[in-house]
């Protein structure tokens, strides 16, 4: 339910030929955002820390870019946000 409605909020906004942050990018909302970013030619810029509080993270974000072949497309920093020298990049 919440997700059709989402949709419909979302309808008029293009997503296309943008960069975009995303952090938490290897996390369950952050990869399938990634994936859909990436099938409309978005330039996506992927910040995560990889903790291990989740099995696979880094796994299934490789797993989504290598389906999409669009290696020139984003850029992946494996940081977290309470580090300083994020910003600086």
């Amino acid at each position: 339910m919440i997700y059709r409605y989402q949709l419909r909020l979302f309808q008029g906004i293009m997503l296309k030929n943008k960069k975009i942050l995303i952090t938490g990018a290897g996390g369950f909302i952050g990869s399938h955002l990634t994936e859909e970013l990436l099938k409309h030619d978005n330039f996506v810029v992927l910040i995560d820390n990889f903790n291990d509080y989740y099995d696979g993270k880094e796994k299934q974000l490789n797993d989504i870019i290598e389906n999409y072949k669009l290696h020139e497309n984003y850029e992946l920093y494996k940081d977290d946000l309470l580090n300083s020298s994020v910003y600086n990049r």
